[in-house]
């Protein structure tokens, strides 16, 4: 039984990582946008994606959870028009917003 409990262990060790960031849209405008942006996350190492079929925010957050994300960035029309994107830490639900071109601050330590 021992055994077993270390093999099981040592094979969750062995899962990849899911992507720091899956970005959720909703409309076009903000696709585009946070197409754009997670190209330049990509160049600084940072994993990222993003839905490309237009489905709905809800099973964008459930794919995101599936995908063991560990945070989720949510940009519609609204945020667009605000500079701003939400985000969802998955881990403990915290959520909050950081300015468009102030996004690489959000990964620094």
């Amino acid at each position: 039984m021992e055994r077993l409990i270390a093999l099981l262990k040592e094979k969750e060790d062995l899962k990849t990582p899911g992507p720091y960031v899956y970005f959720a849209t909703i409309g076009e405008d903000a696709y585009r946008s946070a197409f754009r942006i997670s190209g330049e996350l990509r160049r600084q190492g940072i994993r990222v994606e993003m839905d490309y079929a237009g489905a709905s925010l809800k099973s964008q957050m459930r794919k995101a959870d599936k995908l063991n994300s560990r945070y989720v960035f949510i940009l519609g029309e609204d945020e667009l028009l605000r500079g701003v994107i939400k985000y969802k830490r998955l881990q403990d639900g915290a959520e909050g917003e950081t300015a468009i071109d102030r996004i690489d601050r959000f990964f620094a330590p």
